[in-house]
């Protein structure tokens, strides 16, 4: 079943929000820029004009962000993967040659320069120029996918509550937990975070980093495209889920947290509720690695019985780190989702010291395997 929104992002609030995503990426691009000046004391000028125009710069992809906003709004919910590819591939074609044509102007414009002088630098556009901002517009239409994502969620939510009254309650609960997943996963915060990261590697030209990131990124969405309406999933493509969700929050945290797993199945085919790992990783990063300059130690172990399956997830805590027994909506979800699918037939234990907070997980085999 399709359906299309209707939703305008169109409101001064949200072009206001939007210029000043690009607008603080330009101060950092620009910022990131006078300080290797400075600390490798190159021959080179960095004056108030040039930093202003990082700034306008980065401000014309407000442009491109509401045309793609406004035209993933009129898809049909879901979308088609060949659609998105499509739409994803024109957009990169004809944005491209547009934005490199207007910055150029403008910065022919403040130089005072010729027309030739626009033209040499025009055409003259190095193919790691056009690979970086290629990498700035998939990442920006990823977050535009997400923010649509959201939107259809909310609505499609409204719609669900409208329709209490007529449909059972249970139902009901786990198609609303459908959509928090889903909107939870997709967070433009946290894909815009990846993009700073990722455009850092751009200007340090680790290829190799680069494109291994922007792969884990097209991993993400698509894991949680193709199962936030599954109830059950591999436990070996949550597992990879969350080792990807993992590898991005390192480009944003490098050496703030190390990471551990052990992992012991005896049976290959066991399967579990998608997303249940990653709210027990990220609820981590939201209130401990957020919240502190110490290195966290995350731990992650996963235990194959003789009639369930035991997962603990636990991190290092430290006097400036606060974790309280239910950490955000995350964990909230998680656990109503889990009584829906298990009943009572199943463990969610939170233990907690100064020095270490758990979770344990204790899903019982027989009854995934009944279900599938």
């Amino acid at each position: 079943m399709t359906s299309k929104t209707t939703t305008s992002f169109v409101s001064f609030r949200t072009v206001a929000f939007i210029w000043l995503i690009w607008a603080i990426i330009g101060l950092v691009h620009g910022t990131s820029r006078y300080t290797d000046i400075v600390r490798y004391s190159l021959n080179a000028t960095f004056t108030a004009s040039e930093f202003a125009l990082y700034v306008l710069s980065y401000s014309l992809w407000v442009l491109i962000t509401f045309a793609l906003l406004s035209l993933l709004t009129r898809m049909s919910y879901p979308f088609s993967s060949t659609k998105l590819a499509f739409c994803c591939m024109f957009g990169l074609i004809f944005w491209l040659p547009i934005y490199f044509a207007i910055d150029y102007g403008i910065s022919t414009i403040i130089a005072s320069g010729t027309f030739e002088d626009y033209w040499a630098r025009l055409s003259g556009t190095s193919g790691s120029v056009v690979f970086f901002y290629a990498i700035i517009y998939l990442l920006t239409f990823a977050a535009c996918m997400g923010a649509v994502l959201m939107q259809n969620t909310n609505n499609i939510k409204q719609a669900n509550l409208a329709l209490e009254r007529k449909q059972h309650e249970t139902a009901l609960l786990l198609a609303v937990q459908k959509m928090q997943i889903m909107q939870s996963q997709l967070s433009p915060h946290f894909l815009f975070n990846c993009l700073g990261a990722i455009s850092g590697l751009a200007r340090q030209g680790d290829k190799d980093t680069l494109v291994e990131a922007v792969a884990k990124v097209g991993n993400l969405l698509r894991f949680t495209i193709n199962n936030a309406s599954e109830n059950w999933i591999s436990l070996d493509e949550e597992i990879g889920f969350c080792e990807d969700y993992l590898s991005l929050q390192h480009l944003r945290y490098a050496n703030r947290f190390n990471y551990t797993a052990d992992i012991e199945l005896n049976e290959v085919h066991l399967i579990c509720p998608p997303f249940t790992l990653q709210p027990l990783l990220e609820n981590i990063f939201r209130h401990v690695v957020d919240t502190t300059s110490q290195t966290i130690d995350i731990t992650l172990k996963i235990k194959d019985e003789e009639n369930k399956i035991a997962i603990t997830v636990c991190n290092s805590l430290f006097e400036s780190t606060q974790q309280v027994q239910k950490s955000g909506t995350g964990i909230e979800n998680l656990q109503s989702r889990l009584a829906h699918l298990y009943s009572d037939n199943y463990q969610f234990v939170i233990t907690s010291n100064e020095q270490q907070y758990c979770v344990c997980l204790t899903l019982p085999k027989e009854a995934i395997n009944s279900d599938v």
